[in-house]
């Protein structure tokens, strides 16, 4: 589970489960693939069809295009969806780094508290720590 804080209205913090949003961002390329790939050629193949092109059918034919271009819209929706995911995802990731760079130069001011975590072997002796 991550928390995400946000400085926009409203609630300030949303908790996410990352194997979650993994699942929902299958799911919803799934539906954009099947769009893409399915669906939007069939639309566009129906949107040039000319078998109606005179009496009271044609008043009907008008709508059609306008149904076929909002069914596009859904998966236009999903695209979207699938681009606020990710990019919710790489401000979380933004987010995770500049707490533990924090965390990890807060250190430095209690360099006795560094000493005991190394000689308790629990900070590793890598270049992510701040030497003393």
């Amino acid at each position: 589970m991550f928390r995400f804080c946000h400085g926009g209205g409203g609630s300030n913090e949303i908790t996410m489960n990352p194997d979650e949003m993994h699942t929902i961002m299958s799911y919803i390329t799934n539906i954009e693939i099947s769009f893409q790939n399915n669906l939007a050629p069939k639309l566009k193949s129906l949107s040039e069809t000319k078998y109606y092109e005179g009496g009271e059918a044609s008043k009907a034919m008008d709508h059609y295009a306008d149904m076929l271009n909002k069914v596009n819209e859904v998966g236009d929706l999903y695209r979207r969806a699938n681009s606020e995911i990710l990019s919710m995802m790489d401000q979380m990731i933004e987010q995770d780094t500049k707490l533990r760079d924090d965390f990890i130069n807060g250190l430095v001011a209690d360099p006795a508290l560094v000493q005991n975590l190394k000689t308790l072997g629990i900070i590793p002796r890598g270049d992510q720590w701040p030497k003393m």
